[in-house]
């Protein structure tokens, strides 16, 4: 037999064994058992996710989700249930292995394997205790061994990049909870006036300013778009974030809640451009770095003003105003000019 056709044969047996194996996979699939069936994700209380030696704890409060460790800040239910919603749906198909010898080889050993425990709220003990492991054979699947069982399985419905997360991708990166159909009005303060944004039947309207509709409407939008770009949770001194005399003060209200947001001093300089600003928002611990071109976009929009001088660009920095003209006013001579 020449090399061609050997060749081929492989080929041929190759694509015979992934066939194979993905039929097998399929009704594998469609056999297996869903360990967390019946438990409703309101039901779950809170989430543990322990790996390479650090735990990441998630607990709700109502229908919102905090973080208490590493750090504690108010959680993403996005992100969170993402999470939980694939958790109550895995389901265990095939045995791979059975000998604990081989937790290793499969990733499921404790000093390998991500371990997840899920709490509900009427039950002091975990409903859902397991170790997690390398990828198995699809993108939504893993190897997976329950804390009190000695067999690995296969398990689909999860995969592993949804555990393969930093504590900060729980973390909620919006500025307010308060939606734009609740949302009743926004104060916007700086040291050169405040302003007053008010929804009625009509849209909305600025008090405190000449601001055109368009304009309202656009920086209501901005101003609830604003995102968290980083988080500092050391101790930072007030007056070096500026925060103890902000550069502007937002109010956000809706019917029966109020939260504050204080936006403080650029963080830094990157080529003489600002990057960040400093805030901190009620009811959050944390320092919030903001994009500074996105606060300069709604202090541009409202007209209110520049930040202070402490906070303004060096002179001379890109971005920065040019000094005040020194040339004379039509027809006047300049100073010390001959008549």
């Amino acid at each position: 037999m020449d090399l061609r056709r050997l060749a081929a044969l492989a080929a041929v047996l190759a694509c015979l064994s992934a066939t194979a194996t993905l039929l097998y996979w399929r009704s594998v699939r469609d056999e297996a058992k869903t360990p967390l069936e019946g438990v409703k994700p309101g039901a779950v209380s809170k989430l543990v996710i322990d790996r390479a030696g650090a735990s990441l704890v998630l607990e709700r409060d109502g229908d919102a989700w905090g973080l208490t460790s590493p750090i504690k800040d108010r959680g993403d239910a996005n992100a969170v249930n993402d999470v939980l919603n694939a958790v109550l749906q895995l389901r265990l198909g095939a045995e791979a292995a059975g000998d604990p010898a081989s937790y290793r080889d499969y990733e499921v050993d404790e000093g390998s394997a991500t371990r997840l425990r899920l709490y509900a709220s009427d039950q002091a003990a975990a409903v859902f205790d397991a170790y997690l492991g390398k990828a198995a054979l699809g993108g939504d699947s893993l190897y997976l061994r329950l804390s009190r069982e000695k067999p690995v399985y296969v398990a689909s419905g999860l995969a592993p990049y949804q555990l393969d997360r930093k504590p900060s991708d729980f973390r909620d990166h919006g500025i307010t909870r308060i939606d734009r159909t609740a949302l009743a009005s926004i104060g916007f303060q700086t040291d050169r006036r405040s302003i007053e944004l008010s929804k009625s039947s009509s849209g909305w309207s600025a008090a405190g300013a000449e601001i055109s509709p368009d304009k309202v409407e656009l920086a209501v939008d901005r101003i609830l778009a604003l995102r968290v770009g980083d988080f500092i949770d050391d101790e930072v001194k007030a007056a070096r974030t500026g925060l103890d005399k902000p550069s502007a003060t937002v109010v956000i209200r809706d019917a029966v809640r109020t939260q504050t947001l204080r936006i403080g001093k650029p963080q830094e300089l990157k080529g003489g451009q600002p990057v960040y600003r400093y805030a901190q928002a009620s009811g959050r611990t944390p320092v919030l770095l903001l994009s500074f071109t996105d606060v300069e976009a709604i202090v541009d929009l409202l007209g209110a003003g520049a930040p202070r001088a402490a906070d303004a660009l060096p002179k001379g920095a890109p971005g920065a105003r040019p000094p005040a003209s020194t040339a004379p006013r039509q027809g006047r001579p300049a100073a010390g000019a001959k008549k």
